[in-house]
């Protein structure tokens, strides 16, 4: 069966595109949220060639493996006419279908949260990850080489070595904003939470409040990248929350201005005075 195919037989099984709300996907599934999740055929969708797997959850999760998960979910939101949150004319009987089979725990609901975070970023994780990891036998197996800076095996050390680091190096401000499409923040400023993490201005700022070891920096109370993830994730949770109280306040004429600024402030300053030192202290511990 093509991954054309496969589309066609799993929009029909799922109850056609008006039943279909939003349709997303991760590594290996294809995930549904329908209207209505008693008209999906679940054995039938089980017995299509190239599904290895259904999962029923407040979302349907259909498994069908790495790299063609990805090719058919292009196909299907084309066939579904759906792409991300659809809203429709019956947006508020859907949100009430898609509630009422909801009954997850709060630890149920923390771990969808953190996979929604970072299972989009695997893909870059995995080839930082190996871009890093070529690089270092690179590094390893011809010293000499690296060391002269010149030449082809120089070059391709530094360009996979840039790869690596183009995701890694920057790997909070990603988290940042995938967390604040997760919590419902502005994407740029959940990055920008994650920027503050690794900027410069944060030694100076932990030396002029003498929270700065010299002698051994990673001992430091804030130093750049204390508090790791967790810290940024917590932060931009924290965010959502305050855009959207300062947004309540704020005219209209006057959000796009004031909301922003005052947010930034306000969660920038919670961030690097609170937030960084005590994840920090957590993830220390943990460590």
């Amino acid at each position: 069966m093509t991954n054309q195919d496969l589309s066609k037989k799993i929009l029909e099984l799922v109850g056609g595109k008006d039943n279909v709300v939003s349709a997303a996907h991760c590594m290996t599934r294809l995930r549904l949220q329908l209207k209505d999740q008693s008209k999906a055929n679940i054995d039938a969708i089980k017995a299509l060639d190239g599904v290895l797997g259904v999962v029923v959850d407040n979302t349907l999760q259909i498994v069908l493996g790495p790299g063609k998960v990805r090719k058919v979910y292009d196909i299907f939101i084309v066939d579904a006419e759906t792409k991300g949150q659809k809203v429709t004319e019956d947006w508020q009987a859907n949100k009430s279908a898609i509630k009422s089979t909801q009954k997850d725990s709060a630890v149920k609901k923390g771990l969808r949260t953190i996979a929604n975070i970072f299972i989009p970023m695997l893909p870059a994780i995995i080839a930082a990850g190996l871009c890093n990891g070529i690089a270092g036998l690179i590094g390893q197996s011809a010293p000499a080489a690296i060391a002269s800076k010149t030449g082809a095996i120089y070059l391709i050390y530094q360009l996979l070595a840039l790869f690596g680091t183009a995701f890694l190096g920057y790997f909070a401000i990603f988290t940042g904003v995938n967390a604040a499409r997760e919590f419902g923040a502005t994407p740029a400023m959940g990055g920008m939470i994650g920027a503050m993490s690794i900027a410069p201005q944060i030694v100076a700022i932990s030396t002029a409040l003498g929270l700065y070891n010299e002698k051994v920096p990673l001992d430091s109370i804030l130093t750049n990248g204390k508090g790791g993830i967790i810290g940024v994730i917590i932060g931009v949770w924290i965010l959502s929350k305050v855009e959207r109280a300062v947004r309540k306040k704020v005219p209209d004429v006057l959000d796009l201005i004031v909301t922003p600024l005052i947010s930034i402030i306000v969660i920038g300053t919670i961030y690097v005075l609170i937030l960084m030192p005590v994840t920090g202290f957590i993830s220390d511990k943990l460590v």
